[in-house]
């Protein structure tokens, strides 16, 4: 059934000048300009997102170059409740 729908579709694109080819085969998944550390962290989080990988590259670069913190160190006396005198 799908593939006999699939095949009147790309007949009629093919009908218009076009032709539908699929670009990403399973050695091509990912863009060129990935390389083995992109590709193992998406590979990674794909089970728990339905973000692509552009994306989840962007946000892993983004959280990595943002300062830790805004806020200064505080001291352990400060932490732990003690009032100065």
């Amino acid at each position: 059934m799908m593939k006999s729908m699939n095949r009147i579709l790309r007949g009629l694109v093919l009908k218009l000048g076009y032709d539908v080819v699929n670009v990403r085969t399973r050695e091509n998944q990912f863009p060129p300009d990935f390389d083995d550390s992109c590709i193992n962290l998406v590979r990674e989080v794909r089970p728990f997102t339905m973000t692509s990988a552009e994306r989840i590259l962007r946000c892993e670069k983004a959280s990595s170059t943002s300062s830790p913190t805004r806020f200064p160190a505080t001291s352990s006396s400060a932490v732990s409740g003690e009032v100065a005198a």
